[in-house]
């Protein structure tokens, strides 16, 4: 999944719509832009928690802070900010 929402009530509310989509797996990487840390929700762990309270506590994470993510946009590739990028291991 890709979340682009900016704003921390519709960054949640992106994250919540698209782990209710997903149906659980092994584990996940997740991938969020520096700018959606404490900086834009003015707390810790929000992303990770959501997705945890989504697919399962026992749901298995890794991940980093980056500066910027690379991905699809359709059929082109975009260099995103202010993004998160989930991937997950079934």
């Amino acid at each position: 999944i890709q979340l682009h929402a900016f704003g921390p009530q519709h960054a949640r509310r992106e994250l919540s719509e698209a782990a209710a989509r997903l149906q659980g797996g092994a584990g996940g990487v997740l991938v969020p832009c520096v700018g959606r840390g404490p900086a834009l929700y003015g707390e810790t762990d929000v992303e990770s928690g959501l997705l945890k309270e989504s697919l399962g506590t026992e749901l298995e994470l890794a991940g980093f802070f980056a500066n910027g993510e690379i991905g699809p946009v359709g059929a082109r590739t975009f260099v995103h900010t202010f993004s998160t990028v989930v991937g997950m291991v079934r």
